[in-house]
């Protein structure tokens, strides 16, 4: 546990900045190095300057109430031993998430023995999203996202936090499957929808693909 306040926040930043500069050096890796990183900011910037609305490619097939895509290349991993399933969450956040999370995650593993991770977006992409594309090519990714209630404009941008980060999502898809990653992508069109039941739905709709879900028990 660390012990710290709110004065002391900026020391406990740059102690764990130093800290993971040193490590990178014992593991010969550079920690300041994210060239998949920066591919996909590149990809959002390209999206960003493109026509709105976003052109996206492959397109999102309707399917029962959700709009679904997926990218599997050749070779590419299936859940099963040694992968791990990673929720790729750009949804909005609701009380109910966490224990959502937790739930579909525990689903995941005694359907398919996988580890799994969740991160939010597009916050995880400064932590493991140079994992996701630049690391072994063992995980299988579910990106979740949605069309938001609200806007709220970036200041000096013609777009807003809401499609700034919709175009995080894309050019996170691009860049996934510029690597060669076995990616899902599913869609919430409704802005009013039960996020985290919909979650729930998108997240077996995505593992139905694989047909791991045909006698399955409810979620909830």
């Amino acid at each position: 546990m660390i012990d710290t306040s709110a004065g002391e926040l900026g020391s406990e930043f740059f102690r764990w900045e130093f800290a993971t500069a040193i490590a990178g050096a014992i593991l010969d890796v550079n920690p300041f190095d994210e060239p998949n990183v920066r591919d996909a900011k590149s990809r959002t910037l390209a999206i960003l300057d493109g026509p709105r609305p976003f052109v996206i490619s492959p397109p999102l097939v309707e399917r029962d109430g959700l709009l679904e895509r997926s990218h599997r290349p050749a070779g590419a991993p299936v859940p099963g031993p040694g992968t791990f399933i990673a929720l790729l969450d750009y949804l909005p956040v609701d009380d109910r998430r966490a224990e959502t999370v937790a739930r579909v995650r525990e689903r995941i593993r005694t359907l398919t023995g996988c580890a799994t991770t969740h991160g939010f977006g597009p916050r995880y992409l400064h932590s493991t999203g140079q994992f996701h594309k630049g690391g072994t090519n063992n995980g299988v990714f579910i990106l979740l996202t949605a069309d938001d209630a609200t806007e709220t404009a970036v200041p000096g941008c013609n777009y807003s936090f809401s499609v700034l980060k919709h175009a995080q999502a894309l050019g996170d898809f691009d860049a996934l499957c510029a690597n060669g990653r076995h990616v899902v992508h599913v869609h919430i069109a409704d802005k009013h929808a039960d996020f985290s039941a919909a979650m729930e739905m998108a997240v077996d709709r995505a593992m139905s693909q694989w047909a791991l879900l045909e006698h399955r028990e409810p979620l909830a």
